[in-house]
């Protein structure tokens, strides 16, 4: 039997008195793209951070691939063995500043994996060319423009050969033509490397381009869950069809 890449149940997660998730259960098939859609506040973002070991959370558990999760902090040996293959871009993708596009995407194999230097830095410049940076491997962060800085992240999120990948906003800096090649830079990588993919995104059109799955959660809840093309497109949900514009 498959077991699926995420396996999440009664996930509930409180800041304060405030319920931001609230007993969310679902599953991910491996190697599915999932869209993690919804208002501003609605909980994605502390979602994956849950998912990839980044947040504590209070009831339930998340598995990610084979990795179980339970609440509060006494997850130190899990946490470890889900770092080792799992990746996280980030919205404003914290490339270390004072590192070349090259040595970012170095460091994490050289000091957590204890891979050779040279080996990690042939990988590096194929992930660097992979994405399309083959020509900026010596730049600095603050030189880079943005879609140049999330494609760097990205290879650095890579270069650690993680099974899972997750993604905060990664169309928040980019023009609609950047939007189009970040969808067929990620159709491919995903195809190739086999990787699960949720992505946290308010671009719709990103999300049914790209994605197998979208979840539209609001107030820590999943309202629909489906293909982009049914749930963003003809929502069956009153609160969907409000964020989508679609209730007239």
């Amino acid at each position: 039997m498959t077991h699926p890449a995420i396996e999440v149940t009664s996930l509930t997660k409180r800041f304060g008195e405030r319920t931001v998730l609230d007993g969310l259960t679902f599953q991910v098939p491996a190697r599915e793209i999932v869209a993690l859609v919804g208002p501003s506040g609605g909980g994605k973002s502390t979602l994956i951070r849950c998912l990839s070991g980044l947040n504590e959370f209070d009831a339930g558990s998340v598995t990610v691939d084979g990795t179980k999760l339970l609440p509060g902090s006494q997850n130190a040996a899990a946490l470890t063995s889900l770092r080792a293959h799992v990746g996280f871009v980030f919205q404003q993708w914290h490339l270390f500043p004072h590192m070349t596009s090259l040595a970012n995407v170095m460091e994490a194999p050289v000091h957590v994996k204890h891979v050779p230097p040279a080996v990690a830095k042939a990988e590096a410049l194929e992930l660097l060319d992979r994405v399309g940076l083959s020509h900026r491997v010596d730049a600095m962060p603050r030189n880079l423009s943005g879609g140049e800085q999330q494609r760097c992240a990205i290879a650095r999120a890579l270069a650690m050969k993680p099974t899972v990948l997750f993604m905060d906003e990664p169309t928040s800096a980019l023009d609609p033509r950047s939007i189009g090649s970040l969808i067929q830079l990620l159709d491919e990588l995903t195809k190739e490397r086999a990787l699960t993919l949720v992505v946290v995104t308010h671009e719709m059109s990103f999300a049914r381009e790209l994605a197998h799955r979208a979840l539209v959660l609001h107030e820590g809840h999943v309202i629909e869950d489906g293909a982009p093309g049914e749930v963003l497109v003809n929502p069956k949900d009153p609160r969907t069809r409000s964020l989508l514009g679609t209730d007239r």
